[in-house]
């Protein structure tokens, strides 16, 4: 890259320059053939495009990152500078609308940032689980499965994926896993079912809550989670039992699948949870 010659060769007389500053020299070099213009130079230093590392300004990059950064500015400073511009998300805006009519106060708009963004998602991926349940046929089996996982999952915690992109990537995989499921899987008898049901909630009531990195429970947050879960036993607990009276096999199958699901997404959690306690 023609670029990252003259960029190394100012770099090195800058270093220079401050050897012979520690040792009285005062007197500079002029400058080399192909050194990078005076608008690069204002173009590096406006501190929108490129953060200058302390102390003095003077070590221009430390890291590939930086020196990336450092290329790009000579190179594109227009859309390098867009790019670096944060793009503000829904929540933020109305958030930042709210604090301007006087509705909330400013330091409650991340808070408010957060819930509306969140609100947000929640909304929208419901609605595309909804939509997928309707174009395959199977309104009702995902009209279970987000009543139970979003409950459980807002109430209980578990998993939580690092990046929002990697989310959007389990969750929509593991629906489509169950929609395929059920699609394939063969009548089963309810004297299996129940059982399982029995099962996925002692594994599910033992584990909850399980902190996540958002949400970590205190004490009494967790026996209010502990209440709440509880009480999405009993009334699961009544439609199991309404599906059961009525021989609805594949209402059971849809409840156990969801079960299958929470619980395995509580205990992915708990595990990671115990591993990064021992790392850290």
């Amino acid at each position: 890259m023609r670029v990252a010659r003259p960029i190394n060769k100012w770099y090195n007389d800058d270093e220079n320059k401050i050897a012979r500053q520690r040792q009285g020299v005062t007197s500079t070099p002029p400058p080399a053939a192909g050194d990078a213009p005076p608008e690069a130079a204002e173009t590096l230093h406006r501190r929108d495009i490129i953060p200058i590392s302390s102390p003095c300004g003077k070590r221009i990059f430390h890291t590939a990152r930086d020196y990336y950064s450092l290329c790009s500015a000579f190179l594109s400073p227009n859309i390098f500078y867009a790019r670096r511009q944060t793009m503000k998300s829904i929540g933020k805006c109305l958030s930042e609308k709210y604090v301007l009519n006087g509705i909330i106060e400013s330091h409650f708009s991340d808070a408010y940032a957060y819930i509306f963004d969140y609100m947000f998602n929640f909304i929208l991926y419901n609605l595309s689980l909804l939509t997928l349940g309707f174009l395959f046929h199977h309104p009702i089996a995902v009209t279970i499965y987000i009543i139970i996982t979003g409950s459980l999952r807002a109430v209980t915690g578990g998993y939580h994926c690092k990046t929002r992109i990697s989310c959007y990537i389990l969750s929509y995989t593991v629906f489509s896993i169950y929609l395929l499921t059920i699609a394939t899987i063969p009548m089963i008898s309810a004297y299996i079912l129940i059982p399982i049901y029995i099962i996925c909630w002692i594994l599910i009531l033992v584990v909850s809550p399980v902190d996540t990195p958002n949400k970590v429970f205190s004490k009494s947050a967790k026996k209010t989670a502990r209440k709440k879960t509880y009480i999405i036993f009993f009334f699961n607990s009544i439609f199991t039992i309404l599906s059961l009276l009525l021989h609805w096999n594949k209402g059971l199958i849809f409840i156990d699948l969801s079960l299958i699901i929470c619980a395995t997404g509580l205990y992915t959690g708990y595990i990671s949870n115990i591993r990064r306690h021992h790392e850290s």
